[in-house]
């Protein structure tokens, strides 16, 4: 009972394109799949099926091969130009070998043979249905984690770096407060923002220190490509995988300049 549960919960939520010419096997089909989809459109030859690709533009597609007008094949082959992963279903006669070869060198996602058996089918369409609806909302979650970036790019700098204190990453903002583009970053020391002079052994010091197992929060005076002074406000967190191996660190920095500034000119004053 699941089984057929998720079946009908994945299947209803898409749009069916159904092509068959055959009277009685097209309307047996579609009395079986019209209260199982979101949508089902229902074409009689491949011409016929290709408008209503175009015009409805479905979820998936089941079609039979031989048909006037235009056939099965064909019709696959001009959704394709338009759609490369559409998943498709062929419904072939076992007398259609040849047209069957060429329907797997389109990269048909299944095909099952007359006279068609429903619960086979069920199983095929439940497999698809799941894939699509899987693939719909990863589409979803990575839409939203892209207006995400684009919203920390356009506000949040951001500097990445591995567990050697070697820069991987900095995004849009890091480049337009600094100066540099990302290849004139990337493969470079952490320090190389500071220009410090520091000995080899304060500096693996300092980078311990930065790059440890705990957040380290701290002012760093960075300099920015042509040569003016930057005060930044660092967080550094470590990232880890799976396992719990820091494997990255990601610093989120922000420009307290004119904060360090205003602070100097009262000390001055």
């Amino acid at each position: 009972m699941k089984a057929k549960k998720d079946f009908f919960e994945n299947l209803k939520k898409l749009s069916l394109l159904y092509v068959e010419d055959d009277d009685s096997t097209r309307e047996e089909l579609e009395f079986f799949l019209k209260n199982k989809v979101k949508e089902l459109y229902v074409a009689k030859n491949g011409q016929e099926g290709f408008d209503f690709f175009e015009k409805y533009k479905p979820d998936l597609i089941i079609t039979d091969i031989q048909m006037p007008v235009m056939n099965g094949i064909k019709m696959v082959k001009l959704i394709k130009e338009t759609n490369q992963t559409i998943p498709i279903v062929i419904i072939t006669a076992f007398n259609d070998s040849e047209y069957l070869l060429e329907a797997i060198k389109l990269n048909v996602t299944n095909y099952l043979t007359k006279p068609l058996n429903l619960f086979s089918l069920s199983e095929v369409l439940s497999t698809i249905s799941k894939n699509i609806n899987l693939e719909i909302q990863n589409n979803k979650i990575y839409n939203t984690l892209e207006q995400y970036k684009n919203i920390l790019d356009e506000n949040v700098i951001i500097l990445k770096a591995d567990i050697y204190g070697i820069i991987t990453y900095v995004n849009e903002a890091f480049e337009r407060i600094f100066g540099y583009k990302k290849d004139e970053l990337i493969g470079k020391t952490y320090f190389f923002l500071e220009q410090n002079n520091l000995a080899k052994d304060e500096e693996s010091k300092k980078l311990d220190k930065i790059f440890s197992e705990n957040i380290w929060k701290g002012n760093i005076l960075n300099f920015k490509k042509n040569g003016e002074f930057l005060y930044c406000d660092i967080t550094m967190y470590p990232l880890t995988n799976n396992a719990g191996n820091i494997v990255e660190y990601m610093g989120i920095y922000s420009n307290v300049t004119e904060i360090e500034n205003s602070n100097s000119r009262l000390e001055d004053k």
